[in-house]
């Protein structure tokens, strides 16, 4: 079989940009969607797309019958969560085996060994699989998954910049720093050395998909430049060494670490004090050689290279189709203004970008909308019973 070329339309169109009231509904296309193709990749957010925001991140919980249709459609169709949050963190949320996890804006992404969806020509079978979980010297060949980090060399920097953030707001440090298991919470293996592949398995690096691989956990083949650093104004900079020595009681703040990036949220504080907070961020971004970005009430720090959650979902995309031997159409749902990137790339490119949103005056690159988790449920169930064999959570 002839390798899958890379998905990649031709040249990216320009960036368009519309009001989110000027967008049809996704649940008006979906039988639409279904006449044009029958290969679907689906690429979800989840804070604000499977779950509603909430003040406190740690109560995001999945509801049962959002699980429950997404186990379903990771049955049937390759499915990946891209998440601001770290991956560990998001596998404990979602718990579903077989599904693609890009943590921290997809600079930590996992990716599963296991087939898991019915045979369609994939080209990991069954016994390639136990070949390389004899390799990985692995219990459960269905439970070992594949890691992959950008800008791995910068946790150390971020795990100080969190400690520096935690002490100028007096927050107390976690009693541990954020746990690597080699073992996953729900008994699934992870694979965190190279090793050698079989000569049986094909396709393990995508630069080469047509030849067997040798390294299962190679870097990322697009290595991201560095970007470009802020311009700061003189002022600023001439508070730095204040506001990084200086001590902010801010009632309502949070610092979550989520290994390759850090989470300022400020949804509980006082507005009037976010000005200050983002001078902070600021401050540390200056000190440690970081990248801030914003999304909804939080601040952001990252690894300074030219990587985001729509680069993140070409290499998804690249994967899935090259170890499938398949093409798909990319359907990104999202809720935020970082989710803006990976929208972009799937309009661009030929795939769907469907907005979460009751703003009608959001600007976005999306081309459908939906309002709320219920409405994404919605859209995700009518994949499910679309598909042959599909068991609807809701019928059953």
């Amino acid at each position: 079989m002839e390798p899958t070329r890379s998905f990649d339309r031709g040249r990216p169109s320009p960036r368009i940009s519309r009001r989110a009231e000027s967008l049809p509904s996704a649940l008006d296309h979906m039988d639409s969607l279904l006449k044009r193709a029958d290969t679907f990749a689906f690429l979800l957010d989840y804070d604000g797309t499977l779950t509603a925001i909430v003040e406190d991140p740690n109560g995001a919980v999945l509801g049962e019958r959002v699980r429950g249709i997404l186990q379903e459609l990771a049955r049937l169709y390759p499915v990946a969560i891209v998440t601001g949050r770290s991956r560990e963190k998001i596998i404990q949320l979602v718990g579903i085996k077989g599904v693609y996890y890009a943590g921290s804006h997809g600079f930590d992404i996992e990716v599963p060994l296991r087939k898991s969806r019915p045979s369609n020509g994939s080209s990991l079978e069954n016994g390639e699989i136990s070949a390389l979980a004899d390799a990985m010297q692995t219990k459960d060949p269905e439970d070992a998954y594949f890691r992959y980090h950008i800008a791995e060399e910068v946790i150390p920097v971020l795990r100080e910049a969190a400690r520096h953030l935690r002490s100028i707001f007096g927050l107390e440090e976690p009693a541990s720093d954020l746990p690597e298991p080699e073992r996953r919470v729900d008994g699934q293996e992870t694979v965190t050395a190279n090793v050698q592949a079989p000569k049986q398995m094909a396709c393990s690096n995508i630069d080469d998909c047509g030849a067997p691989g040798s390294m299962l956990l190679p870097p990322l083949p697009i290595q991201p430049e560095p970007s470009s650093p802020p311009v700061f104004d003189p002022s600023f900079l001439s508070q730095v060494d204040r506001l990084l020595t200086e001590r902010y009681a801010v009632r309502g703040i949070g610092i979550e670490d989520n290994l390759l990036s850090i989470s300022i949220h400020y949804r509980r504080c006082d507005p009037a004090h976010v000005p200050t907070i983002e001078k902070i961020v600021d401050s540390i971004a200056y000190k440690y050689g970081l990248r801030k970005t914003r999304g909804k009430c939080v601040f952001e720090l990252r690894p300074a290279v030219k990587w985001d959650k729509g680069r993140a979902a070409k290499w998804l995309l690249e994967m899935i189709q090259c170890r499938e031997k398949r093409e798909y159409v990319p359907v990104y749902v999202g809720d935020d203004v970082t989710d803006e990137d990976a929208l972009r790339f799937v309009t661009n490119f030929g795939g769907v970008g469907i907005i979460v949103t009751e703003d009608d005056s959001r600007e976005t690159a999306a081309t459908w909308r939906l309002r709320d988790p219920d409405e994404v449920a919605e859209f995700l169930e009518h994949f499910v019973r679309a598909r042959p064999g599909g068991v609807s959570p809701s019928s059953s």
